[in-house]
């Protein structure tokens, strides 16, 4: 009688900790449930930011492509062409690129050469620094898939914008470099 008593105490004792940890596991898979709906929602609100950050950028390399036609038209002055120019090279220093998307680099790539083409423009000094992050942006491009023509031309146009900052700087040499391996670019470019 006493062992069958302490059998029965083991026994709802046994009821009891496989209650505990059935609860604990219907917990854990209720919490593992709810942290990959979670995961999936913030995956698609990143894809969502990143395609608004694409577009913001190429909304900018717009509005300052018109910006330089209009100051090579003459109807903007100089001092407000430098003044957006200044605001266009801080922000694009501002830039962090840290998990971007290869659509955003090149969305990057073309906002960056627009306000490289404005400093080349403009005689400023600045256009070899700009012109440089460009390369390293394209030449990131390039060596992810030498093959994507998207990123031929991104390439070609980058080398190209750094030899018209060198040239503008008297390195002709450099200037001579950086155009031919544009131009190699561009031929594969074409080829593709």
């Amino acid at each position: 009688r006493a062992k069958e008593e302490a059998l029965q105490r083991d026994l709802v004792r046994s009821r009891r900790i496989i209650a505990v940890v059935s609860v604990l596991l219907l917990l854990a898979v209720g919490a593992g449930v709810f942290a990959w709906r979670e995961r999936g929602i913030a995956e698609s609100l990143n894809r969502v930011a990143e395609d608004n950050y694409r577009i913001a950028l190429n909304q900018a390399t717009v509005s300052l492509q018109t910006l330089k036609d209009r100051f090579d038209a003459g109807t903007i002055p100089t001092d407000l062409l430098q003044s957006l120019l200044e605001q266009s090279q801080s922000t694009v220093k501002g830039l962090s690129g840290a998990g971007d998307t290869d659509e955003v680099i090149a969305a990057r790539i073309k906002l960056i050469d627009v306000v490289g083409l404005i400093e080349v423009s403009a005689g400023d000094s600045q256009a070899i620094e700009t012109a440089t992050s460009q390369n390293m942006l394209a030449d990131g491009l390039k060596a992810k898939d030498p093959t994507n023509p998207e990123w031929l031309r991104l390439w070609s146009i980058a080398r190209g914008r750094l030899s018209d900052a060198l040239f503008w700087q008297c390195d002709c040499v450099g200037a001579m470099r950086r155009a031919e391996e544009g131009a190699e670019g561009a031929a594969q470019y074409l080829a593709s």
